[in-house]
C-alpha cells in the first residue's frame, strides 16, 4: 500500500499504522488530491543526514579544544566610546 483515500484511512487505520512502522510512507489522497502523508519519524541524526546528502546543510565540526583559552579580539574602545557618548547625549 503506497497510498490511501481518507474515505479508506477510516477503515484500514491499523493497516496503515503497521505499514508506516514498518518503514513506508504512505500518501493520503481526497479524491485525486494528495492532502498529506503519513511516514516513520526520523531520528535526529537521519534526518542531519538526509539534509546534508542533499547539500541542504553542511555540519560543523565543533569548537576546536583551545577555542576558549584564546584571547579574545580586541575591538578598541573607538565604537564602544562613541556609543556612549551618543547615549550621553541623547543622539
Amino acid at each position: 500500500m503506497n497510498s490511501v483515500q481518507v474515505s479508506e484511512l477510516r477503515e484500514r487505520l491499523d493497516e496503515v499504522v503497521e505499514a508506516v512502522k514498518t518503514g513506508k510512507s504512505i500518501a493520503i489522497f481526497e479524491g485525486y488530491k494528495l492532502i498529506g502523508t503519513m511516514q516513520p519519524e526520523e531520528s535526529d541524526e537521519e534526518r542531519l543526514a538526509r539534509l546534508e546528502r542533499k547539500g541542504i546543510i553542511t555540519r560543523g565540526t565543533g569548537l576546536s579544544s583551545d577555542f576558549f583559552s584564546q584571547p579574545a579580539v580586541d575591538l578598541g574602545e573607538g565604537a564602544l566610546a562613541q556609543f556612549l557618548e551618543d547615549r550621553r547625549n541623547d543622539r
